[in-house]
C-alpha cells in the first residue's frame, strides 16, 4: 500500500538496518503531532520532548500539559513497546482508541482530565503489567467490572469525576497492592465489599466513594 511504501522509504532514511513498524507508523501520524509544535522537533521520534526510547522502539510518552486538542491517535496504539503513556491535562476528545489494546506492556497510563469519552474498554483489564490507571475527571460511562481484579499490579487507580455508575464489584478487595482508590464524582452504588475495608489502611491508604455507597470504612462521602 501507499503507506506501507511511504513507512519504507522513512525507515530507509533513519538507519540502514531493519526499524520496526510500529516505529516507522509513529514517524506517520503527522495529522496530531504537526499541530503540536511542541511535540514535534525532528524526524525520530526519540528526539521529541517528552518521548524515551528504548533502543528502536518507542518505550514511553509523557505529553502532559501540553495543550493537546482533538482525538489520540490510533497509530500510537501500534507502540506494542509502550511501558508509559501519560496525555493527561490536555484536552483531548473522542474515546480511547480500540488500538490500544496492543498496549499489554503499560505499566502507565494516565489519561486524566481530559474530555474523553465512551466506554472503558475491556481490554484495559488485561493489561496485567498496570500499576498506575488514572482515567478521572472525563465523561466516561458505564460501569466497573469483575475483571477489574486481574490487575494485581495496580497501585493507583483513579476514576474520580466521570459518569460510571452501577454497584462496586466485590474483586476490588482482591486487589491486594492497591494502596490509592478514587471513585467519586460518579454514579456508583451498592457496597463496597468487605474485602475491600479489611484492605484499609495496612494496604489500601486512601479510599474516595460516591454518597450512594455504602462502605463502612468510608467516613467522607462525595456527590456530585
Amino acid at each position: 500500500s501507499q503507506a506501507n511504501a511511504r513507512a519504507d522509504v522513512i525507515a530507509a532514511r533513519i538507519c540502514p538496518v531493519e526499524v520496526p513498524r510500529a516505529y516507522v507508523m509513529f514517524l506517520l501520524a503527522y495529522e496530531w503531532t504537526m499541530r503540536h509544535k511542541t511535540l514535534y522537533s525532528g524526524a525520530d521520534p526519540c528526539d521529541w520532548p517528552g518521548v524515551t526510547c528504548d533502543g528502536l522502539r518507542v518505550a514511553e510518552i509523557n505529553w502532559t500539559d501540553r495543550n493537546l486538542r482533538g482525538t489520540i491517535p490510533e497509530e500510537i496504539g501500534l507502540l506494542s513497546a509502550l511501558t508509559r503513556l501519560s496525555l493527561d491535562n490536555n484536552f483531548l476528545t473522542g474515546s480511547i482508541p480500540q488500538s490500544f489494546r496492543h498496549l499489554s506492556r503499560l505499566i502507565i497510563l494516565d489519561l486524566d482530565r481530559n474530555e474523553l469519552t465512551g466506554l472503558l474498554p475491556e481490554f484495559l483489564y488485561s493489561f496485567v503489567s498496570l500499576t498506575w490507571l488514572d482515567l478521572d475527571t472525563n465523561h466516561f460511562r458505564g460501569t466497573l467490572p469483575f475483571a477489574v481484579s486481574n490487575l494485581q499490579h495496580l497501585r493507583v487507580l483513579s476514576l474520580f469525576n466521570n459518569q460510571l455508575s452501577g454497584s462496586l464489584p466485590e474483586s476490588l478487595g482482591r486487589l491486594k497492592n492497591l494502596e490509592h482508590l478514587y471513585l467519586d464524582g460518579n454514579m456508583f452504588g451498592g457496597f463496597c465489599g468487605v474485602e475491600l475495608c479489611n484492605n484499609m489502611p495496612y494496604i489500601l491508604q486512601e479510599l474516595t466513594v460516591d454518597c450512594g455507597v455504602n462502605c463502612p470504612c468510608v467516613h467522607d462521602c462525595y456527590s456530585r
